[in-house]
């Protein structure tokens, strides 16, 4: 891209046509990333390296276990994601009705964690290191 670095992209995707698992490929380098909505995505391993990923309403992903070295991570209304241990390097988590969540002990390094309308976890983390803790 001729020296221009992408910092982040925001894929608004309200249309069940927009976006899909081929099209992520594109997105693999940048910074952050948004796919809220984007209701064609089941697979988001190939953004591993992401540093921030908003995944509002993506109700078809169920695995995230190759997000291992994002940074922040939202995710709001998906309802099929069940394990997050993985995820250990994150400093901020946002787990909004995400209803089958219910371990996030595993997450030592969060500095703000907010759970919201997620009644089902049974572990979390030692609030040892955790500035902002929402509930």
């Amino acid at each position: 891209m001729n020296g221009i670095i992408l910092l982040s992209i925001l894929i608004h995707c309200r249309c069940p046509k927009n976006i899909t698992n081929n099209d992520l490929y594109y997105f693999i380098e940048i910074y952050s990333l948004d796919i809220s909505y984007c209701q064609k995505i089941t697979d988001v391993s190939m953004l591993g390296n992401l540093h921030t990923l908003n995944m509002e309403g993506c109700y078809k992903i169920t695995d995230i276990y190759m997000l291992g070295n994002l940074h922040t991570l939202d995710i709001i209304y998906c309802k099929n994601i069940t394990d997050i241990s993985m995820l250990g390097n994150l400093h901020t988590l946002n787990i909004i009705y995400c209803k089958n969540i219910t371990d996030v002990s595993m997450l030592g390094n969060l500095h703000t964690l907010n759970i919201s309308g997620c009644q089902n976890i049974e572990k979390y983390p030692e609030p040892n290191n955790i500035v902002h803790y929402i509930k």
